[in-house]
């Protein structure tokens, strides 16, 4: 208002009331690596509810490759084809819980270079090579792990967690 009781403008002002709430179906973790690759991100591909056939992940000296297999048979897979291959079938109902990754160096970029998976049966898939740079992961209550985001190209560069309600 001006000084005369008049209004500042002839127009009415605009307000606006911002807010947020968390979904229930999904969660990110925090990631681990650098910002080298190309960025890829599962969260469109799952559906509300996730069961999870099949983890793997493709290992040397470093995390070359991660995939997951849903019990659908699509299988979302990131990272190159180098380092061997292991894997870890869950059994029905089992769910994937927690995850460790390590980061470090190689040709001036930072890479996943080791990284562990553990089931609530106390089942473990690792690989990789262990550096001083790790974090560790777990799936927050009443979720398990079901996909992934981050950056890869001919190995992992980037490694973020997504959980889903089993």
């Amino acid at each position: 208002m001006r000084s005369d009781g008049e209004p500042l403008s002839d127009h009415f002002a605009v307000t606006v009331q911002l807010g947020y709430q968390l979904g229930d179906a999904f969660r990110a973790s925090d990631v681990a690596g650098g910002p080298h690759g190309t960025p890829f991100n599962d969260l469109a591909l799952l559906p509300e509810t996730v069961a999870i056939h099949r983890l793997s992940i493709r290992v040397g000296a470093r995390v070359d490759a991660v995939s997951i297999e849903l019990d659908d048979g699509r299988v979302l897979r990131h990272g190159g084809s180098g380092g061997g291959a292991r894997e870890l079938v869950l059994d029905a109902g089992e769910r994937l819980v927690s995850a460790e990754l390590c980061s470090g160096q190689r040709d001036g970029r930072t890479r996943v270079f080791f990284a562990t998976f553990a089931t609530d049966a106390g089942r473990i898939l690792e690989g990789g090579t262990r550096t001083s740079e790790c974090a560790a992961f777990a799936a927050p209550e009443g979720f398990a792990i079901t996909g992934f985001y981050g950056r890869s190209g001919d190995e992992v560069d980037k490694l973020g967690l997504l959980y889903a309600r089993p």
